[in-house]
């Protein structure tokens, strides 16, 4: 089974904590998840069941988008409301141009400095746990990718925006970076994923809403998801689960396709068997057969 579930996750549990329920609901089946939210944080989490989780990394570099709060005039250890203050300071009287104009200057890719409480590593070890034993230390930066930031509403202390973004953008830095530019510090006070690639809140099912009886029906399809195109084997499954070479005349549907496009290969009854690359363009492949047309990525059979 290929499948992926979009659960609208509630604040509270952590990642982890819904997989785990999700792993029971559906009957101990394989499960993992894609894009991590912070415990307090709501809204789509991918959730990947059986074989589909071999599928995970095509899905984990997909833009995000949010809506969030900012509280203006707070900054915290974990730049979030929930963590402990470290200052707390009057917030300067802001109009929307000038909240429109901070924000504006986020937009496009970045240095970021990642939170000292997240899960990257540092030495083989998550920064979160050296920060929770009071290590002081800057996290490492990282390249991140702000589309667009929209603002949707400012009442002093508080900011209500939109944010579309690269995967592996902490919008908690967002918020700590954009106080320090408003000269009086900014925390998140609230988090809502409302996308993850084509994949919106709309669809997503409320965790307490999946049992048993009914998770199947909330199923997504990887390849109707990404929309990625689909080479047919016209070779024996087994030369794939062998991870066998293959060849231009081993696929039906190579037309038109360009070096390095990610596919599916799938077989006659319609499973995804591998994902991968093509290794040239396809009319180039044409003309040169004895090259090794697919590059595998995972294999799932």
């Amino acid at each position: 089974m290929v499948g992926l579930l979009a659960v609208n996750k509630p604040p509270g549990p952590t990642s982890h904590d819904v997989v785990e329920q999700i792993r029971r609901k559906v009957g101990g089946l394989k499960a993992g998840h894609a894009g991590t939210l912070d415990p307090q944080a709501s809204g789509v989490l991918l959730v990947f069941l059986d074989q589909a989780t071999k599928l995970a990394t095509l899905f984990v570099g997909l833009p995000k988008k949010y809506r969030a709060t900012f509280r203006l005039g707070l900054a915290t250890d974990t730049n979030d409301i929930w963590g402990k203050i470290l200052s707390e300071v009057p917030v300067p009287a802001l109009d929307n141009g000038q909240i429109e104009k901070l924000l504006s200057s986020f937009v496009g890719t970045i240095k970021q400095r990642v939170p000292a409480f997240s899960a990257v590593k540092s030495e083989g070890r998550p920064l979160y746990k050296k920060a929770r034993r009071g290590e002081i230390f800057e996290g490492p930066e990282k390249e991140v990718t702000f589309y667009s930031i929209q603002l949707l509403g400012w009442k002093s202390p508080d900011v209500e925006l939109e944010v579309t973004c690269s995967s592996g953008a902490y919008i908690r830095a967002l918020a700590r970076d954009f106080g320090e530019k408003a000269g009086c510090g900014s925390v998140m006070s609230s988090l809502v994923r409302t996308e993850v690639g084509p994949v919106t809140l709309g669809q997503s099912v409320p965790l307490d809403k999946l049992d048993p009886l009914n998770w199947r029906e909330h199923l997504l399809y990887p390849q109707d998801v990404l929309g990625l195109p689909i080479l047919r084997l016209l070779s024996a499954p087994a030369k794939v689960r062998d991870g066998k070479p293959l060849f231009c005349s081993d696929f039906d549907g190579l037309d038109d396709l360009e070096k390095g496009e990610t596919v599916f290969v799938k077989n006659g009854s319609e499973n995804i068997l591998a994902w991968g690359h093509l290794s040239e363009s396809a009319e180039f492949l044409k003309k040169n057969p004895s090259l090794p047309a697919f590059v595998y990525g995972r294999v799932l059979v």
